[in-house]
């Protein structure tokens, strides 16, 4: 398949990328804005959920050991899956 094919069949995805380490933000935020996806950025667990209280995506990145969640880890990832999956089934 050929760039100017690929171009006109891809469907740009919105994308939230939570990673708090800005050199992987930079590093793979750089490669999905290539692809031409539309890249939300948030570099915390607590930034990420406001953006899913305010926002559908098609895809969500996140790296699993952000310094923020140390704490309180399993429970983040518990409230961003109900967040999701709240969106997703609406309810």
């Amino acid at each position: 398949m050929t760039e100017s094919q690929l171009n006109s069949t891809h469907i740009p995805k919105k994308i939230l990328y939570v990673e708090d380490d800005e050199k992987w933000q930079t590093y793979i935020g750089g490669l999905l804005k290539n692809l031409h996806h539309v890249l939300i950025p948030a570099f915390s667990a607590i930034e990420a959920l406001n953006f899913l209280r305010e926002q559908v995506f098609d895809l969500i990145i996140m790296n699993l050991c952000l310094k923020d969640n140390r704490d309180y880890e399993e429970s983040i990832y518990c409230i961003i899956l109900r967040s999701i999956l709240r969106t997703v089934l609406n309810f």
